[in-house]
């Protein structure tokens, strides 16, 4: 197997998580609105009204770790060509 392959999937599957938790903090946003009165905090009492903060904690962290993995990827690949 190519190296860097693997990096380069992993970063996939991050990238799909965070897109994940896009849909997620915008779902949760939409419904907990009316029952937060539009107030999302991450140290809410009640767990509806933290939902979009988490959901966009998962966005950023796994777009941070996808980038680093796609950055690893590349580099890996074009440091080891293929010799044909």
């Amino acid at each position: 197997m190519k190296k860097g392959v693997l990096q380069l999937v992993t970063c996939m599957l991050f990238y799909l998580l965070a897109l994940y938790g896009l849909l997620w903090a915008v779902s949760s946003s939409h419904f907990a609105h009316d029952y937060c009165n539009g107030s999302f905090e991450l140290f809410h009492e009640q767990l509806r009204c933290r939902q979009p903060q988490l959901a966009l904690i998962l966005f950023a962290t796994s777009i941070i770790i996808g980038t680093v993995l796609l950055y690893l990827g590349i580099r890996k690949i074009k440091k080891h060509p293929t010799r044909t």
